[in-house]
This record gives structure tokens, sequence and C-alpha cells, in this order.
């Protein structure tokens, strides 16, 4: 199946857990854009999962966007990359979605995940320095 499918199948033997961890740490890695070639290299090998890496990217967007529309604190416990996403303005979340989508259109003009990946990661680098703590 899809990545729903996939992403089932991988919380069935754990492998889940093991992917959102590196997709995550990556993502929480960037803190400049001297740090996006750490990020790239730690996702490159999730090419095959790309779908994957951009439903959970937008995942981790949009219930940060909700968190903010509603004035929500982080629950306690909140994972790292939700963490890190807490300071940010609605604005800057919006537009990192709008970065997923067009990852996503990249992908499909069958822009090489590398490449496709690097320009989201400079993005997300660009906004994420905006509002870090």
């Amino acid at each position: 199946g899809g990545s729903a499918g996939k992403a089932f199948a991988m919380l069935e033997d754990g492998a889940f857990w093991d992917f959102y961890a590196r997709v995550t740490a990556a993502l929480c890695g960037v803190r400049g854009p001297q740090t996006v070639l750490d990020a790239l290299n730690a996702l490159r090998d999730e090419k095959g999962d790309a779908a994957l890496v951009c439903d959970l990217i937008e995942n981790e967007l949009l219930e940060a966007l909700h968190r903010a529309a509603l004035s929500q604190p982080l629950p306690a416990g909140a994972a790292r990359l939700a963490q890190a996403l807490s300071p940010a303005p609605a604005a800057s979340l919006v537009a990192l979605l709008d970065g997923v989508r067009a990852l996503r259109e990249r992908l499909k003009r069958n822009v090489a995940w590398q490449a496709a990946l690097e320009r989201f990661l400079f993005q997300f680098s660009e906004e994420r320095s905006s509002w870090q703590l």
C-alpha cells in the first residue's frame, strides 16, 4: 500500500519509531545553514520513504500550527521536534507547510531526493533562525 500502509507496517515492527527518531533528530539539528549538510546526510538513505518523510514533517507542522492557533501549551513529555517547533509563529509554520508541499512537487517532477530535500532544509533553517531559542 501507500505511505499510510507502510507506516502501519513500520509501527507493528517498531521500525517506525527508529525512522521517526532519525527524521526528527535531523530536523532538530538544523540550527542554521551550516548544519543543513548534517541533516541532509542523516536523511540521505530515506529516499525510499520520501513520501513518509514528507507526511511526518507535515504532521508535526500541522500539530504545531494547531497548538499555536489555540495558544495551547506543549503537553508534558512532548517530543523533541514539538519542543523545537513550539516557539514558531503561525506564519512561519504555514511557510514550512508550503515548503513541504513544494518538496512533494519537486519529488513528483523527479528532482533528486537530496536536491529537493536540501532546498526544504535550507528553508527550515531560515525560518527557524527567526524563532529558535
